[in-house]
C-alpha cells in the first residue's frame, strides 16, 4: 500500500481547493444573480434606471406631497437613520408633489415627474437622510409581486451606490435629507414591501 506524506496531502489538497475557487471566479461574462436562501427573487430587473434624485442640506424634506403626510421620522432628529416612501400613481398625485424644499435638482425632478406617462409607468419616491458629504445614485431596480398583502401588491428593492460631494464635510444635527424619484415601466399597485441597500 503506498504511503503518502503530509506534506504531499496537504498539497494536493490545495489544489483541489484552487481549481475549486477558479471555478467560481468571474470569468468576465454575463452573470445572473443567485438569490440566496434568505433573499427573495424578483420578477423584473433594471439596472440604472431613470431616475432623479433632489436634496436639501438643512435635513427637511426635499419633497412633499399634499396628498399624503410626510412621515415624522423625517421631521426631526431621527433616533435612526430614517427613510420614506410613496408611490405616485395618477396626474393628481403628481400635481399634489412638492419640490420646494429641494436645494438642488427641483427643476429636473419636476421635469422629470411631468413627462412621466402614468397610464404605462408609475412614480416612486424614496426619501432618506445622508451624510454631509455624501449622495446616492439608484444603480438597480428590482421589483415584483409581494409575498403577501392584497392582490396586486408589489415588493421593490433598490441598490445605491454612494459617491463623495466636494466641500466642508463637517456635520451638525440631523445632516442632509436626499430623495430619489423614479419610475417604475408599468403600473404596479400597492407596495407592501419596500426595501433597499447601499
Amino acid at each position: 500500500m503506498p504511503s503518502f506524506s503530509r506534506r504531499r496531502v496537504l498539497a494536493t489538497g490545495a489544489a483541489a481547493l484552487l481549481a475549486g475557487v477558479a471555478g467560481c471566479a468571474d470569468s468576465g461574462g454575463a452573470s445572473t444573480d443567485t438569490p440566496t436562501a434568505t433573499e427573495r427573487s424578483f420578477e423584473h430587473s433594471v439596472s440604472d434606471p431613470a431616475a432623479r434624485t433632489v436634496r436639501n442640506d438643512d435635513g427637511e424634506p426635499a419633497v412633499t406631497s399634499s396628498a399624503r403626510s410626510t412621515d415624522e421620522s423625517m421631521l426631526g432628529t431621527p433616533t435612526r437613520m430614517a427613510d420614506e416612501y410613496w408611490t405616485v400613481n395618477d396626474a393628481d398625485e403628481r400635481d399634489a408633489l412638492d419640490f420646494s424644499g429641494a436645494r438642488t435638482g427641483a427643476e429636473a425632478a419636476r421635469t422629470f415627474a411631468a413627462e412621466t406617462d402614468l397610464s404605462t409607468a408609475t412614480l416612486v419616491v424614496h426619501q432618506y437622510y445622508v451624510e454631509k458629504c455624501v449622495t446616492r445614485r439608484l444603480e438597480r431596480l428590482r421589483w415584483g409581486a409581494a409575498e403577501q398583502g392584497p392582490e396586486g401588491s408589489a415588493a421593490i428593492r433598490l441598490t445605491y451606490e454612494d459617491a463623495e460631494r466636494d466641500g466642508d464635510c463637517e456635520q451638525e444635527g440631523i445632516g442632509p435629507i436626499e430623495a430619489t424619484v423614479f419610475r417604475i415601466p408599468e403600473e404596479i399597485g400597492q407596495v407592501t414591501r419596500f426595501g433597499y441597500q447601499v
